[in-house]
């Protein structure tokens, strides 16, 4: 029997890590060409260097397993939709215990680079969709900047009184009528977001009559009613799903999600609308470019 290339792990002096150095540079099914969403053959291809965890290494074991193949997925050799290996067969391979392969799974579910279906099994997940915070734009005008078709489920849409909380989030008096507008934000038909935005019900009175499952909000404010916001306040806050929330966004109770806060304002500087909208955290990234101040 041949003996197989190990994989060593480097150290990362500026990070303090170690990473994997080898890895496994394709898969293939045996005598046939491979499908995608199909699963990837651990057995090594001629040539490759198979994908080893060092023992040894003081680095845990899930940790190594996880960095070897998120490699694999952020090189692309295992593509979107692609079926990954079971926890079985990676038991098998590492020769670990059960529980290190969940941990290892799980920390790749986390970070979005896999998606549990339930009676079907583990698959590679599809890029996260990437927010660039340096303008206001509307969920419906991101989407379609990204050839994604935006869509909308209206939950809720009804008039209500302002709590003194309100009131502090929109340029309102306490006790006046605003509108709730909840919706689950989809693209491509998958819901990405739940969102509950409240407005002056007397600043926009037939939005509440409008088709908001194929409108854009904002769109409707500045065409029907002249109302163009200037600008926003937007808080940012990491949480994981209730069950309300993970049943609307068809993932697990218990999973992360980002919570954004806006308020939005006009010309003039008053607030006109308060929305929270929670994103799922496997599906959505946001970018902030900073400079530093010298």
């Amino acid at each position: 029997m041949k003996k197989q290339p190990r994989c060593f792990f480097s150290r990362d002096a500026g990070a303090g890590l170690y990473r994997p150095a080898l890895f496994l540079s394709s898969f293939r099914l045996p005598n046939k060409k491979r499908k995608e969403g199909g699963r990837p053959e651990l057995e090594r291809v001629t040539g490759a260097k198979k994908m080893n965890i060092n023992k040894e290494n003081p680095v845990p074991l899930y940790l190594q397993i996880k960095e070897i193949w998120r490699h694999q997925i952020k090189a692309g050799v295992l593509k979107p939709g692609d079926q990954f290996p079971t926890e079985q067969e990676l038991c098998r391979r590492y020769e670990v215990s059960r529980i290190t392969v969940k941990q290892a799974v799980s920390a790749l579910v986390n970070e979005g680079l896999l998606i549990r279906r339930r009676g079907k099994g583990t698959f590679v997940a599809k890029p996260k969709l990437r927010q660039d915070l340096t303008g206001l734009t509307s969920f419906t005008e991101d989407m379609k900047r990204r050839g994604l078709v935006p869509g909308a489920k209206v939950l809720k849409k009804e008039i209500v009184k302002t709590t003194p909380f309100l009131t502090k989030k929109i340029d309102v008096v306490e006790g006046t009528e605003v509108m709730l507008i909840e919706r689950v934000r989809t693209a491509d038909g998958e819901p990405l977001a739940l969102e509950s935005l409240y407005i002056p019900y007397d600043a926009c009175p037939q939005l509440l009559h409008a088709d908001l499952e194929l409108i854009s909000i904002y769109d409707f404010l500045e065409k029907e009613y002249h109302l163009n916001l200037e600008g926003a306040d937007q808080f940012l806050e990491a949480g994981l799903a209730d069950r309300k929330v993970a049943k609307i966004l068809k993932i697990q109770e218990g999973a992360p999600v980002l919570t954004i806060e806006r308020l939005s304002y006009l010309a003039d500087g008053r607030r006109l609308e308060y929305t929270t909208s929670i994103y799922r955290g496997d599906k959505y990234q946001f970018h902030v470019a900073m400079k530093r101040k010298h």
